[in-house]
C-alpha cells in the first residue's frame, strides 16, 4: 500500500512537471522580449534559489559549503549558466515550440552519457531509439533552417540540450554524498547570480521594459517554473525515477507548441509534427525499462 501511495505520488509529480515545463516555454519566448536573455534567465533563477534557500533555512546544516563548493560550482555551470543562459538566448533566433523540440532530445542525449559515463544498458531499443530521435531532429531543424533561417537556433538548442543531459549525469553521480535539495538550492543561486552579473556587463541594462508581462514571466519563472519544476525533476531523478522522466518529457514539447500556436500565432507544420512523433518514441524507448521476470 505504501509503495502503491509513493508510485501514485510520482506520477502526480510527474505530470505536474510536465504541464509545468510545457507552457513556461511560450511563457518565457513571450517574456525575453522586454528584458536581455542573460538577465532574463539570471533573475528568475536567482529568485527561485533565493525562495528555495528561504524555505529549507533549518536544514543549513546539510549544505555543507565548505566541503562540496567545488561541486556547486560545476553544476550551478552545467544546469543553470550553460542551461539557462544557452536557453534563453536561443528563444531570440526559433519559435518557443520549434526551440523546446530540439531542446528534449536531451533524454536521448541523457542515454547516451548515462551508458558511458553511468554504466547502464544500452540495448537494442535504446539504440533504434537513438537513430528515431537523430531522424526527428533532423526534420525539425529543417523547418527551422528552412523557415526560420537560423541555424544558430538550432545549434543553442541542441547545445542546451547537452548541458542539460551533462549536468544531470553529474548530479546522479553525486546522489549518494551531497543533499539533492541543496544542490538545486546552490545551482540556482550561482548560478542565476553569475548570469545576473554577465547580464549586467554585457547587455544593455536600459532596454528592460518593465510591464506588466515581464513581471509575471519573473515571478512564474522564480516559482513554478524554477523553483517548483527543479525540484520536482531532481526528486524524481534522486528517488530512481529518471526512466520514467525520460520516458514522459516528450509530452512537454508537445504542450509547449500547442500553447504556442494558440497564445503566440506560431504555425505547426507537418514537418514539425511529425519530427514530435520521432522524437517522442525515441525518447520513450532510450528510456523505458526492459520488463524482467523476478525469480522468486
Amino acid at each position: 500500500m505504501t509503495e502503491n501511495k509513493k508510485q501514485l505520488v510520482s506520477y502526480i509529480l510527474l505530470a505536474l512537471l510536465i504541464i509545468i515545463w510545457g507552457v513556461s516555454w511560450p511563457i518565457y519566448k513571450h517574456g525575453v522580449q522586454f528584458m536581455p536573455p542573460l538577465l532574463f534567465s539570471g533573475i528568475r533563477s536567482f529568485i527561485a534559489g533565493s525562495l528555495l534557500f528561504l524555505f529549507a533555512w533549518k536544514l543549513r546544516h546539510a549544505i555543507r559549503f565548505k566541503e562540496h563548493w567545488k561541486f556547486y560550482v560545476i553544476s550551478a555551470i552545467l544546469n543553470n549558466i550553460l542551461y539557462l543562459g544557452l536557453q534563453t538566448v536561443g528563444m531570440v533566433y526559433l519559435p518557443g515550440g520549434l526551440f523546446s523540440v530540439l531542446v528534449y532530445i536531451q533524454p536521448v542525449i541523457l542515454g547516451v552519457l548515462s551508458w558511458w559515463l553511468l554504466n547502464e544498458n544500452m540495448t537494442i531499443a535504446k539504440i533504434f531509439g537513438l537513430i528515431l530521435g537523430f531522424t526527428g531532429i533532423v526534420l525539425v531543424s529543417i523547418d527551422g533552417l528552412m523557415i526560420h533561417l537560423s541555424a544558430i537556433g538550432v545549434i543553442l538548442a541542441l547545445a542546451t540540450a547537452l548541458a542539460w543531459a551533462s549536468g544531470v549525469v553529474f548530479v546522479k553521480k553525486l546522489k549518494a554524498r551531497i543533499d539533492f535539495y541543496w544542490m538545486v538550492v546552490m545551482q540556482l543561486i550561482l548560478g542565476g547570480g553569475t548570469l545576473l552579473v554577465s547580464g549586467y556587463f554585457l547587455e544593455d541594462v536600459h532596454s528592460i521594459i518593465w510591464n506588466v508581462d515581464l513581471i509575471s514571466t519573473i515571478l512564474w519563472g522564480g516559482t513554478a517554473g524554477m523553483a517548483a519544476g527543479q525540484v520536482i525533476y531532481f526528486k524524481l531523478m534522486n528517488e530512481g525515477e529518471a526512466s520514467k522522466v525520460g520516458s514522459y518529457t516528450f509530452l512537454v514539447p508537445i504542450i509547449s507548441v500547442v500553447v504556442s500556436a494558440i497564445f503566440l500565432d506560431e504555425a505547426i507544420t507537418k514537418n514539425l509534427l511529425f519530427g514530435m512523433l520521432l522524437v517522442g518514441a525515441s525518447i520513450y524507448l532510450v528510456n523505458r525499462k526492459e520488463k524482467r521476470v523476478a525469480d522468486n
